[in-house]
């Protein structure tokens, strides 16, 4: 005797699987409310597991649940993927297009099993929404930026596009199947197998790839944290040194090393406290920022003292001179007519000669000494 895959216990079981990824996810959103997009995803998940489950009890429940809910939730799934998506990517997303497939894919429904029952109608009209939803959804899903999220990205959104080709075939097969033989979506023939195995993993992929998206999203964010300081928003030491390698390797062609120090800051800090102290601090990197180009690395490496990794661009020393210039007029807002003296800053620099972390300890030495340099001077004219 021939034992045949029995696809009810199939669904079912990747249905409960698909329930407990969505409270991981759900877990990984509480943990991150300030990812947009999660509350989507949240539903997406729920709509898709419980779409797969009720659609796996076709026989056991009655026809609307399966046939119409089923169908419904599992044709919403894949456009809240994709309206998840694009909030989590920064774009305008909502629940009005899921809504709106859902009401669509009801109404067929009616339509279909009461008023004019068709099983080719029905199922050539889920197929191809559930394609589209899904190729769209996929899409989106693959343009994450980032390449902390590349493999998130990837996962749900190769799967999903799978799906939405596998779906096509279906509906392609009922279009050119008589309606005598059309089976019911549990009979264990080549497409319908097809399509709840390649389903199921679409189901556990999309999810997981969420999962893996938001963890992603997070981690980036709490190495953000790690590598900036916290009073100036600028790379702190260690942020810096995490991002030498990579934008050493972008700028073969030489970069310049620059270290700063703010002259009369602690002076300010005595007279009027550590508040309007950290506002200076905040303007020497405003400075920075500022005068430096775009992809300049600005880092402050303790107290007062900040070092800056610049691309051979432009007028450097025009840069410079208009950074301190900028960093003097800052100072004259914050300080008024107090009777602080007016902080400057004292700036080397040298040119940084390789891209190994060896050549920027050498070439922060050489700035540093010049800088001290500045800063002797500057004192002994003051």
């Amino acid at each position: 005797m021939v034992e045949t895959l029995d696809l009810r216990s199939v669904g079912i079981t990747l249905s409960v699987c698909g329930f407990a990824l969505t409270v991981v996810l759900w877990a990984a959103r509480r943990d991150a409310e300030d990812i947009a997009g999660l509350d989507l995803w949240v539903a997406s998940a729920v709509t898709m597991s419980a779409g797969l489950g009720l659609s796996a009890l076709l026989g056991w429940v009655p026809d609307w649940a399966t046939r119409m809910l089923g169908n419904a939730l599992l044709s919403t799934a894949p456009v809240l993927v994709w309206q998840g998506a694009r909030a989590f990517h920064g774009k305008p997303a909502s629940y009005w297009p899921a809504i709106a497939v859902a009401l669509w894919i009801l109404a067929a429904g009616i339509a279909t099993i009461y008023v004019w029952p068709s099983a080719k109608g029905r199922i050539i009209t889920a197929s191809f929404t559930m394609a589209i939803g899904c190729a769209v959804a996929g899409n989106e899903f693959l343009r994450a930026g980032g390449r902390h999220l590349r493999l998130g990205a990837r996962f749900g959104g190769v799967t999903l596009i799978a799906f939405a080709i596998m779906m096509t075939i279906r509906g392609i097969d009922a279009c050119l199947r008589p309606e005598s033989e059309l089976t019911t979506a549990l009979t264990p023939t080549m497409v319908n197998v097809a399509t709840y195995l390649l389903g199921s993993v679409v189901l556990l992929s999309a999810i997981a790839g969420m999962v893996m998206s938001v963890t992603a999203t997070r981690a980036a964010q709490i190495r953000e944290l790690a590598y900036r300081d916290l009073q100036t928003s600028v790379l702190s030491r260690r942020g810096l040194y995490a991002q030498l390698p990579q934008w050493l390797d972008r700028f073969r062609s030489g970069a310049t090393v620059i270290v700063l120090d703010a002259n009369g800051f602690k002076r300010v800090n005595d007279m009027l406290g550590h508040e309007t102290g950290d506002r200076i601090l905040q303007a020497l990197a405003s400075s920075c920022v500022q005068s430096l180009p775009a992809d300049a690395l600005v880092a402050r490496f303790g107290g007062d003292e900040f070092v800056a990794l610049t691309p051979v661009r432009g007028d450097i020393e025009a840069n410079l001179v208009a950074l301190a210039n900028e960093f003097r007029n800052q100072c004259a807002v914050i300080l008024g007519d107090t009777s602080a003296p007016l902080p400057t800053v004292a700036i080397g620099r040298a040119p940084l000669n390789g891209k190994t972390a060896h050549d920027f300890a050498a070439g922060l030495r050489e700035a540093d000494t010049a800088m001290y340099a500045q800063k002797v001077r500057q004192r002994a004219q003051s």
